[in-house]
C-alpha cells in the first residue's frame, strides 16, 4: 500500500510542479508587462542617461 501511495503522491507532485512552472512562467510574462520599470529597461535607461551625460560633459 504504501509504494503505491509514494507512487501516486510522486505523480501528482510532478502534475502540481508542471502547474506551478506554468503559472509563475505566465505570472512573470505578466509582471514584466504590468511593472514598467522592469529591471532590463532601467538598466537601459540607466545607460542611455549616463551616455547623454558623458556626452554633454565632452561638448
Amino acid at each position: 500500500m504504501e509504494i503505491i501511495r509514494l507512487d501516486f503522491v510522486a505523480k501528482l507532485t510532478a502534475i502540481l510542479e508542471k502547474s506551478l512552472v506554468r503559472y509563475l512562467t505566465i505570472a512573470r510574462k505578466g509582471l514584466v508587462l504590468k511593472t514598467t520599470p522592469s529591471p532590463l529597461v532601467r538598466n537601459h535607461n540607466n545607460k542611455a542617461v549616463s551616455f547623454a551625460v558623458a556626452e554633454r560633459k565632452s561638448l
